[in-house]
């Protein structure tokens, strides 16, 4: 999978760019606010069609521009795709080898990213809802359809939400709650089986990436924490079938029947799962070092990589946006090296002299300043 060619109008400080980038590694250079991470922002759009540094799309155009537009032009499985989007004040409009796409969302599937931004590096130390989400879109573009199971899932439990807070007013039979119970554990369990499968399977290479990054020092662990009542080692609990999980998430809906009424929330539910780490039998969050929950969240990363590719067929795009600064020089080379002829990769940095000769070397290399870029030979 590679981008073959990509273009930005009044995307944030890129006025205009037309950058063909190389099918390997790809530097960016520059200071702080040039540039840098609104291309990465830019392509990062294309993954679900939205971004990641902020929940207002709009907020992607220029000053004093009313729309934004970023077209990308991508090789997969030796078939070529082109994708464009378009965003304005109040919508966005997307197209797909120019056939007009009614969903953002079905942009799933087409752009594989692995990315890794200074805001990853709280995977492991922040709230639960951060690791949901990191699971679920990892699960979603490899899977498409899981998404639109996910979206019904959260309109499913705004629903039931507002039936228990009228409660008091409105006074409902339990016949009512039956058939919302009946509809949550039907999509709930297909969520947590979804997680289950695909955690599984992350954790046994994320931990043989640990234990190269560690001189086989440290044994990384994953486990699922459900309210329902799953709470062990991914190795074990990934076995439970569909029967057993939707046992599991009734039983725990009877349970929290009286105080659902009470509190006037859904209790009980994948919305309220977690991913716990642990190295060592140790949890990561609460008793990891800094640079234990580094090493973690890059052994995730490239877990990540080579989940992708055994689901798909290929390597994904790897985007890394300042991070390398976070890392050591050692860390910094395996991530490379992995990627290195396997992946396309895109480096927003603020210093080159961080990487190794060695990495410098194979890359194509741009300096960006003011929302310009630069190809390195052309200074």
């Amino acid at each position: 999978m590679k981008i073959t060619r990509i273009n930005c109008y009044n995307f944030r400080n890129i006025s205009k760019l037309d950058l063909k980038p190389a099918a390997g590694l790809n530097i960016f250079v520059g200071s702080n606010a040039q540039g840098k991470s609104n291309f990465l922002e830019a392509i990062y759009m294309f993954v679900a069609g939205r971004s990641y540094r902020t929940n207002r799309s709009s907020e992607v155009i220029s000053f004093s521009q009313d729309k934004t537009e970023v077209h990308i032009e991508l090789n997969k499985r030796e078939s070529n795709f082109s994708l464009y989007l378009c965003i304005d004040e109040n919508s966005k409009s997307l197209t797909i080898d120019g056939i007009n796409r009614k969903k953002v969302a079905d942009l799933l599937g087409y752009l594989n990213i692995v990315s890794f931004f200074p805001k990853d590096l709280v995977l492991i130390s922040g709230g639960p809802k951060q690791r949901r989400e990191f699971i679920d879109l990892e699960i979603s573009q490899v899977i498409p359809g899981y998404y639109q199971i996910c979206q019904q899932y959260q309109r499913l439990l705004k629903q039931r939400n507002m039936l228990l807070k009228n409660a008091w007013q409105h006074s409902f039979s339990d016949n009512i709650l039956t058939t919302f119970n009946d509809q949550l554990i039907d999509l709930g369990s297909q969520i947590v089986m979804r997680r289950l499968e695909t955690l599984y399977k992350l954790s046994m290479l994320a931990k043989l990436a640990h234990r190269q990054i560690t001189d086989a020092e440290d044994n990384l662990t994953m486990n699922y924490n459900s309210e329902i009542g799953i709470a062990d080692d991914i190795t074990q609990v990934y076995k439970l079938n569909r029967e057993a999980v939707e046992d599991l998430l009734s039983k725990r809906l009877q349970a929290v029947k009286e105080k659902e009424k009470e509190r006037r929330v859904t209790l009980a539910g994948p919305h309220l799962d977690d991913i716990g780490f642990l190295i060592n039998g140790h949890d990561v969050k609460r008793f990891g070092s800094q640079g234990q929950q580094r090493s973690t969240v890059l052994s995730l990363k490239l877990a990540e990589l080579q989940y992708m590719r055994s689901e798909t067929g290929e390597m994904p795009i790897l985007l890394l946006d300042d991070v390398l600064s976070e890392l050591d020089r050692k860390r910094q080379t395996l991530l490379l090296e992995t990627a290195a002829g396997h992946t396309q990769t895109f480096v927003a940095t603020t210093d080159i002299s961080l990487l190794a000769d060695s990495i410098i070397k194979r890359a194509s290399i741009y300096q960006v300043k003011g929302g310009v870029f630069f190809q390195q030979q052309d200074l």
